[in-house]
Formats: C-alpha cells, structure tokens, sequence
C-alpha cells in the first residue's frame, strides 16, 4: 500500500514532465493519422516509446526515493512559512528550518565563545598592567634592579603564554608530537625558569631523582609544569616546593595556602577561580587548571589534586597511558 502511494505521490510531483511526454505522443499520433503513414510504424514507434519511459520511469523514481529517504531524515522539525505544494516540497521546508536553527546555535555558541575570550582578554590586560605598573615606578623612581626586572618581565611572559596557548588551544589544529621524553630535565627546567620568585620568597626546593621515561608531546608537557610549578610558587609564602615520583606519577607538594575543601571538587572548570582566587591578590583567570586538566586528558595522562586548607597542596600527574 505504501508502495502505490509514494508513486502516486511521485506522479504528482512530476505532473508536469508525464503531461509534456504526453502531449508530444498526441502531436504524434496527430500527425500519423493526417499523414497516413502505414499502422506498423506507428505501433513500432509507440512501443519503444513506452519501452524508453518505462526505463526512465523506473531510474528517476529511484532516484527520488533516495532524495524521499534523506529528507525524511529530518522530520523533527516544523513548517509554516514556506510554500508547500507537495511532499517532497514539505520535505525540503522542513530542511531549510532545520538547518536554520542548527545555523542560529552555531551562530550562537561562536558569540558566546568570541566574548569569553573578549572577557578573558580584558582579563589579561588587567594581568598585565601589573607588572607594567611595577616597572614604571621602578623606571620613575630610579631604583631598577636586575632581579626585579627580570621577575616582572617573567611574569608578563607567563601571562603572555596563558593568552597564546588558550588561543592555539581553542582551534581545531592543536598538534601533538609524542615522543619518549625524560620528565625531570624538563621538571628542574621549569623550577630555574621561576628560580627568582623562590629566592625572592625565600622557599626551598627539593627535586628527588624522577626516573620517568614517558610518551608525551614536550611542548604541552611544559606548559603543564609550567602552570603546575607557577600555581605553587604564588600560592606559598614560606616553606618547601617538595618533587618527586611514585612508579608513574609524578608528585609536586607545596606547603601553600591550600584550597578550600568545597573548591577542589571545581577547580578544573573553566573560568573558575574559587576562594583563593576572590581573595588573594593574585589576579587568577581561571584558565590554567582548566588547559592543564584538558591536555593531559588529550595526552592519555590523568591529574588529581589534593589540598588541605593552611597546609599545602599536593599535584599528582599519572602518566600511564590510557
């Protein structure tokens, strides 16, 4: 039963080619019986012309069942504005509508998108007009000092790499190069990148032998350590930055401000700063745990943080491959 419907509904929708080939069958009978020509022609030429439109037919109804099926595919929607004057019209009106509404969340999610990162932008911004601001005054008041201004300027390098790195991590080209890699170079690397700001607060490191050889991309796994060791330094007024490894983890422990119990559950969502970010003059975006958490999960490793408030914070990476 369904059968006959869709070919009468595909009689319908090609009304108009079935009545111009018929139209032209009548002007040809026309002319044979004005003409007299004998009756064997006219049979012969009526019978392959049937044979010819039976062939066509057939192709072109295959062809707009499979146009039928893939527009039936999108049935979920409604119509109304658009004319409709048979089914296979519906069809496409219900596809126009839905692609329209697919493109206005596109549309959408870009905009929320383009002002995240117009907010964190200002964010930066603000991030860098702090160390800026420092070294104006240094400048106005004549009292540079080499390690002063190397530690300003380390921290606009920090957070001109936070800027880049989100924006190379938010397009569909991130590349990963895997290679084996030994971890505690790229640890004691990291540490005397931020040996300033240790000196500067006084803190002891301690990097015991790591002896972790991984497949990882080195780039990304910089970044990592980078946020990881930064986080701990500017979060620890006094103390020890203790690193070391257990099997294939690799452990960083602070004796810090620690994170309040109600944040850690959080603290890898974007934009989320927590207490420490609300009341430490630290000026958090947000962003770094969110990236660490998103690349190493890219990288097959897994983090956890634990944190006891006013005692310290212990980061553990898992670099067993998943």
């Amino acid at each position: 039963m369904r059968g006959f419907r869709d070919f009468f509904i595909f009689l319908q929708d090609y009304r108009w080619h079935y009545g111009a080939f018929f139209l032209l069958n009548l002007c040809f009978i026309y002319s044979v019986v004005m003409r007299n020509f004998p009756i064997e022609i006219f049979l012969d030429t009526i019978l392959f012309e049937s044979f010819i439109g039976v062939i066509a037919t057939a192709f072109t109804y295959q062809h707009w069942q499979k146009k039928r099926k893939l527009l039936e595919d999108f049935y979920e929607i409604t119509t109304t504005s658009l004319p409709q004057t048979n089914e296979i019209e519906q069809n496409y009106a219900r596809l126009v509508i839905r692609i329209k509404k697919e493109n206005s969340m596109l549309t959408n999610d870009h905009l929320l998108k383009e002002q995240k990162i117009l907010n964190y932008y200002a964010m930066w911004t603000h991030q860098l007009k702090v160390p800026l601001a420092v070294l104006e005054l240094m400048a106005q008041t004549e009292s540079l000092e080499v390690d002063s201004v190397k530690e300003e300027l380390l921290k606009i390098e920090q957070y001109l790499d936070m800027m880049l790195q989100y924006l190379r991590f938010n397009t569909s080209t991130t590349d990963y190069q895997l290679v084996k890699i030994e971890v505690e170079p790229l640890v004691r690397e990291t540490v005397k990148k931020y040996r300033s700001f240790f000196i500067q607060k006084n803190l002891t490191v301690e990097i015991k032998p790591l002896n972790l050889r991984i497949v990882t991309d080195q780039k990304w796994l910089i970044f990592v350590l980078s946020q990881v060791i930064f986080n701990a330094v500017k979060y620890t007024k006094k103390g020890i930055l203790k690193v070391y490894a257990n099997d294939f983890t690799l452990i960083i422990e602070d004796t810090g401000i620690g994170i309040a119990s109600e944040d850690l559950p959080r603290i890898f969502e974007q934009g989320y700063t927590g207490y420490n970010g609300r009341v430490e003059k630290n000026h958090a975006s947000g962003l770094g745990l969110f990236m660490v958490k998103q690349i190493l999960n890219e990288l097959g490793h897994k983090i956890e943080i634990r944190s006891t408030l006013g005692v310290g914070t212990q980061v553990r990476i898992d670099f067993c491959q998943r």
